[in-house]
């Protein structure tokens, strides 16, 4: 894990990446009161992930400049974690009904745009860290004129570490036995795990 510990400047471009959880009103139902909705939760969606999905594992290695789009793609279909900084001229979303906006304001940098609630809907430019997903997601929400690779670092992807996992499982499983248990140690317990 030692050896993974980044470097200063792949720092800066992971945290130009980090994006947290998607929270958000859908801007045609704002003020509303509606009838007969539901919600559901993925419960224990943070442990599977962590136990069933590959992360980076070895450490990230900047793709020469200039950096092609294609290659990138390539990284990615090859199973590579792959963050970069890219910049956008006259993106828009694909779909004007989008109820949520996948770009953030307080990620990127931008100019001459319009939002809705701090989330990008147009903008002129637009410079922005995102990771292989978030590109995905991004390319299949959004439409633009041109777009180029400032700089991309990519890394191989595995398992997180055996020792890890079984830690988290047995976390998992401690939460899961102590689930309902009101008892004040159980309550303890269970929040600890």
């Amino acid at each position: 894990m030692r050896s993974l510990k980044p470097s200063e400047d792949v720092y800066r471009l992971l945290r130009k990446a980090f994006r947290g959880g998607n929270t958000h009103a859908n801007r045609h139902y704002v003020g509303q009161i509606l009838e007969n909705v539901y919600s559901y939760d993925i419960a224990s969606s943070y442990p599977t992930q962590q136990l069933t999905q590959k992360f980076p594992m070895k450490p990230f290695k900047f793709l020469p400049n200039p950096v092609q789009f294609e290659r990138c793609c390539l990284f990615m279909g090859l199973g590579y974690a792959v963050v970069g900084l890219y910049q956008f001229k006259n993106i828009s979303l694909k779909n004007l009904k989008e109820p949520i906006p996948y770009i953030s304001l307080g990620r990127c940098d931008a100019q001459d745009f319009d939002l809705d609630n701090g989330r990008i809907m147009r903008a002129g430019y637009l410079e922005i860290g995102l990771t292989e997903i978030d590109l995905e997601i991004v390319l299949d929400t959004y439409e633009y004129d041109q777009m180029e690779i400032v700089q991309a670092m990519v890394a191989k992807k595995d398992y997180l570490p055996i020792e890890y996992r079984a830690v988290i499982q047995e976390y998992y499983n401690n939460k899961t036995k102590l689930k309902g248990d009101d008892t004040d140690d159980g309550k303890y317990m269970y929040t600890k795990s």
